[in-house]
């Protein structure tokens, strides 16, 4: 591989990881400052947007560069697929699940965020059964950085157990 190449996608990488896996760190530890559910309110709507970007602009960069490519007509398939999937799983986590329901502390959109991300997450991780070149760990360095979502969802559901969870048992208590 030529120095140029290798240099150009470390630093992309970097870039990609500053920028996906950044806010996500600041968010978490702000938590206390800006409340739980808030915390885990932006979280959410974060780690949505990150596989809708990353699917929609690979497909857009790679229905240019790599479709003609042998080999990579599945995998960008794939991208165009999912793009559609996170385009519809966007707007309805966004709002609303993430503005609504968990920033309330409802336990309906806690399991909500849960089912996502067992769903959407599982689905990326083990890529399809690794037939679609997603997966753990990715076909390709620059693939980390899909895998800032569902690190952000977790960590939502994480932040957001005590308040969801311990006032409604607190609730349910006879005075």
């Amino acid at each position: 591989m030529p120095r140029d190449n290798l240099f150009l996608e470390t630093l992309t990488l970097a870039l990609g990881m500053i920028i996906t896996y950044g806010p996500v760190i600041a968010l978490i530890l702000a938590r206390k400052r800006l409340g739980a559910l808030k915390t885990a309110t932006a979280l959410v709507i974060w780690g949505t947007i990150i596989p809708t970007f990353e699917h929609a602009s690979f497909s857009i960069y790679g229905s240019r560069t790599i479709a003609s490519v042998p080999g990579h007509g599945l995998h960008l398939h794939y991208h165009f697929f999912m793009a559609g999937i996170f385009t519809l799983v966007a707007g309805i986590m966004i709002a609303i699940v993430a503005a609504t329901k968990l920033r309330q502390g409802q336990q309906t959109g806690w399991f909500a965020i849960l089912i996502a991300l067992l769903i959407g997450g599982g689905f990326e991780l083990s890529g399809a059964g690794g037939t679609l070149f997603h997966g753990f760990p990715p076909s390709w360095v620059m693939g980390l950085v899909i895998y800032a979502y569902p690190l952000a969802w977790a960590s939502a559901l994480v932040i957001s157990y005590r308040p969801v969870f311990e006032n409604k048992e607190k609730s349910h208590e006879r005075p």
